[in-house]
This record gives structure tokens, sequence and C-alpha cells, in this order.
């Protein structure tokens, strides 16, 4: 195989599909076995909320699962929409995927281009670089290991993951403001 061979999942589910979701999932599961297996270097997952077709509203989640069933393949969240998400939480969640994929794992966040997702989640659209911008701060502070205060509160990540931010975390998207995000942050720019 190819050693850049990815397989990416959505979730994606056609009307006229005649698998149950749990099926499908399983079978996502399986495939990703199979690529663990066979020199596939990439299982990929997406995110996107609020959707008619079935997509993948949990990567991390099925993420993690992937990362119990295989041994060897990196796994990737892309793009985690980090302004949908609590900081603190996504911190803590791709701290233990870090630990428990044995550094196998990382995210590309993204802003996302769907009005409704922001709406569902009442997160205001016309702020998003700006939120992205406050989320990201609080993950890498939260990476860091040392007490900081967020909300007023003073927390601390325990446990921290095993390798640095940049291991762990890019900037996706495919604008210059996503590029100069990923400069500000040190991290690396994922474009589509």
């Amino acid at each position: 195989m190819d050693a850049m061979t990815v397989i990416q999942f959505d979730m994606r589910c056609s009307p006229e599909c005649p698998d149950s979701q749990e099926a499908r999932y399983q079978a996502c599961l399986e495939m990703v076995r199979w690529g663990d297996r066979n020199g596939i270097a990439v299982a990929g997952f997406s995110e996107h909320h609020n959707t008619e077709d079935g997509f993948l509203s949990s990567p991390m989640m099925l993420a993690m699962a992937a990362a119990q069933a295989t041994s060897q393949i990196r796994l990737s969240v892309s793009a985690l929409l980090l302004p949908l998400h609590d900081p603190i939480r996504i911190a803590e969640d791709i701290a233990v995927l870090d630990l428990v994929s044995g550094g196998r794992f990382m995210a590309v966040a993204g802003l996302g281009y769907r009005e409704c997702e922001y709406q569902t989640f009442g997160v205001d659209w016309q702020r998003r670089g700006k939120i992205m911008d406050e989320k990201l701060q609080v993950v890498l502070q939260a990476w860091q290991g040392e007490p900081f205060v967020h909300n007023g509160v003073s927390a601390v990540l325990n446990p921290v993951p095993a390798r640095p931010p940049r291991a762990l975390l890019c900037i996706g998207g495919n604008s210059a403001a996503a590029a100069r995000r990923a400069a500000r942050f040190g991290l690396f720019f994922v474009p589509p």
C-alpha cells in the first residue's frame, strides 16, 4: 500500500440504504480494522450536525472505538468543528485519545461552513473566527498541564497528552484567515 493511503468516513446514508445505522457503524469499524492489517496509513472521521443524511456527529467517539480496534493505523478527525464544542472537553478528549491510541491520533480544527450547525448549538455564526481563536487558546493552555483560570475557575487538565500540541492539532480551512490562525497558534495548516 501507498504510505499515504487514507480511508475517510462521514457515515452519510442514502434513504434507499437497507442497512441499519448500527450495521453501518460496525462495518466502519471492520473497514478500519482491515485498513490496520493492510497498510492503510490513516482512518479519518468527519463531523457535521443537524443533517438529514446521517452525517457523523460524534467523530471523537468513533475515533476512540477505532483506536481500541486497531494497533497501527493513524486516526484523524478532520474537521473537528471546534467552535461548536467546549474547549476543556475537547482538550480532555484529545489527551485521552492520544494516550489510548499510543500517539496515533490527531485532529484538524475547522470552522465549518454551515450556519445551521451554529444555530443548533447556540453559537454566534458572525463571531465564529473569534470564538475559534478563544477556544484554541483554552485547548492549548490546558495541554500545558498547569493550573489556569477558565470561566473564572481554576482548572487543570489531567491527564495531559503524551505528545506536543503540533502533533495533536492542526488548523484546517481554505482561507488566508485560516492560514494566519495556524501561524498565530504555531500549528500546522491543513488546507482541503
